[in-house]
């Protein structure tokens, strides 16, 4: 059977629909003119991650890997900072792809923290990793936290092989401890592995359900570690006078013109129906995360566990500036945000502030698309190849037979 007879159906709505030449009706651009930046950046650092997921056909194995280096001015690595987990999703069916994410974000932070620049710019891919998480519609975080605490504190043995110390009381503030000093990261994938190797992972879920907390506590742990991972990082590039941007290669944002097409669709458009080429940008500040994420309403603790200041920090410290920017001539439109400190920027002129760091973005390599070289080589890195997952599943011993769909055969 093959497609094409139904594309040629839709051709005609889809090309309407992505070639509308109204598009400056659909959105109220203000593009501004990219200057030249006068002088260089000395210093500037790159991440990235990468997953692979094995299904086999018993059991999912999965593969995270992060990779950052810090440049020179020549672009040459002065560091470098490569990080890796390889390990069983536990529970294997619980919320499986989001809490994938969350490792590889820990990861990343991991790694762009090891090799954050001095004044410069510290480039991470994709968006800026600050949305609280989630434990549950009916758990707070401080019922889920609780009862993590209660999981280290019953079994000291783990928890000190694994952060060298053990929580003496079964409270928030012993799990943020537990993280902070931990050894190993995924902290959190960590634990789990371990207790299941120990034969105790069965008896948690039990009372985890028996409180009501079903999977909860696991979501509660995982997210606070990325939230206490990302801090720490973000506070390391800020204290050392630079600052984190993050560079969205293929944004389906749809907030700037509140269409359905995305943004950069329409600002491309646009762009193209004035046949302006050059570089440019937009600009829009936010001062505050709940404005940021659209919420209506001032977010309390809830959002974000009032626990080793991660709640205060997000809500009250941190400002991002969001725009959509051609760096070259010709070149590519992107979605690049950067996070600054609240206090710093709170009465910036936003067009003026975005101007600045995005003419010293556009000073470093870039790609002929306009795409920091840097992020380029960051990808390669991180990149989890399936030769090098096969070589990882034979390191393990593991079964190689795949899933039961991939070799079923009419």
């Amino acid at each position: 059977m093959s497609l094409v007879p139904y594309a040629l159906e839709s051709r005609d709505l889809i090309r309407r629909i992505l070639d509308d030449t109204k598009a400056e009706g659909r959105c109220d651009l203000s593009w501004h003119r990219l200057e030249a930046a006068e002088g260089v950046v000395s210093q500037y650092s790159a991440e990235d991650g990468g997953l692979n997921v094995r299904r086999l056909r018993t059991y999912t194995v999965v593969a995270v890997k992060a990779w950052g280096a810090r440049f020179g001015g020549g672009g040459v690595p002065q560091a470098t900072s490569p990080k890796g987990f390889v390990g069983l999703i536990l529970p294997q069916d619980f919320k499986a792809s989001e809490r994938r994410s969350l490792y590889r974000e820990i990861l990343e932070a991991e790694a762009a923290r090891d090799v954050a620049p001095t004044n410069g710019i510290a480039l991470f891919d994709g968006t800026p990793p600050i949305r609280w998480g989630s434990v549950g519609a009916r758990v707070t975080w401080d019922e889920a936290l609780e009862f993590v605490g209660r999981v280290l504190t019953k079994n000291k043995d783990i928890a000190e092989r694994l952060t060298g110390t053990a929580c003496e009381s079964p409270d928030p503030e012993c799990v943020a401890k537990a993280i902070e000093d931990s050894k190993l990261r995924p902290f959190s994938a960590n634990l789990l592995l371990r207790l299941a190797y120990e034969g105790r992972l069965d008896e948690v879920a039990r009372e985890a359900r028996k409180d009501g907390l079903k999977n909860s506590w696991i979501l509660a742990l995982e997210s606070l570690e990325r939230l206490m991972v990302v801090k720490r990082t973000i506070e390391r590039i800020w204290a050392q006078g630079s600052t984190p941007v993050f560079v969205v290669k293929t944004s389906r944002s749809t907030s700037f013109c509140n269409s359905t097409l995305p943004d950069i669709h329409i600002i491309e458009d646009i762009l193209r129906s004035r046949g302006d080429i050059g570089p440019g940008f937009t600009a829009r500040l936010f001062t505050n995360v709940n404005e940021y994420f659209g919420l209506k309403k001032t977010g309390g603790p809830r959002l974000y566990p009032a626990v080793n200041g991660v709640s205060n920090f997000y809500q009250s410290k941190v400002a991002v500036l969001s725009t959509f920017v051609r760096l070259r001539r010709g070149g590519f439109i992107f979605k690049v945000e950067a996070l600054y400190r609240k206090d710093l920027v709170e009465s910036a002129d936003e067009v003026k502030l975005a101007g600045s760091l995005l003419s010293r973005l556009a000073a470093l390599p870039l790609s002929g698309e306009g795409y920091p070289l840097a992020l380029m080589i960051a990808d390669s890195n991180a990149r989890i190849s399936e030769p090098e997952m096969d070589g990882v599943l034979r390191a393990l011993g593991a079964d190689l037979v795949p899933e039961s769909r991939s070799v079923l055969r009419v």
